[in-house]
């Protein structure tokens, strides 16, 4: 049986190689960590000017509807005109 020492030593030496395999994944880790956050960032980034594009858009509609209702009341109401008062002969 080899001494209590020897036994500690391969102990103590394992456990440093464990560590170091340890610290080794935790570095990883952080540099994956850092990639994340960036392409989240560029991610967010992106969004707003989705949502602004969005935003804008909505803001056209609104126009575009505005534009098409007024135009659909006027040609009703010059229509509605014209048929009233042809009928009647107007001087």
């Amino acid at each position: 049986m080899p001494p209590e020492n020897t036994l500690h030593q391969e102990a103590l030496t394992q456990a440093r190689v464990d560590i170091a395999g340890l610290q080794a994944q935790v570095t990883a880790q952080g540099r994956e960590i850092s990639e994340l956050k960036t392409m989240v960032r560029a991610m967010a980034g992106k969004l707003d000017d989705v949502a602004t594009t969005l935003t804008e858009a909505r803001g056209g509609w609104k126009l575009m509807m505005l534009l098409g209702g007024g135009a659909a009341t006027l040609g009703s109401v010059l229509s509605w005109v014209a048929t009233h008062f042809a009928g009647r002969g107007v001087p």
